[in-house]
């Protein structure tokens, strides 16, 4: 699997929602999101894990495995299969 930087926007809300463990998290959207997606679809999919997630660390595991046997269902499931831009929204609010 190629190396996916993940974006700042993406790198402060894991801080904002997991704030007791943002490395772990971090660590997992990096290696556990199908990087071979590309930058920009693999940068909505790891959105919608982490806000399927709520800041749990259980439900961030139920969405990487959901992730995992189908990215489209998490993008569904959060909200973001409709529109290509609306996760940058979501990164961006508070």
């Amino acid at each position: 699997m190629a190396d996916t930087a993940l974006s700042t926007e993406l790198i402060a809300k894991v801080h904002q929602l997991f704030p007791q463990d943002p490395e772990l998290v971090l660590g997992a959207l990096q290696s556990e999101c199908r990087s071979e997606l590309g930058n920009e679809l693999g940068e909505r999919v790891r959105c919608a894990v982490l806000k399927l997630s709520q800041g749990s660390l259980e439900r961030l595991s139920s969405a990487l495995d959901l992730a995992r046997r189908d990215w489209r269902d998490v993008l569904v499931g959060a909200g973001f299969a409709e529109d290509l831009d609306i996760h940058k929204s979501w990164l961006r609010a508070k």
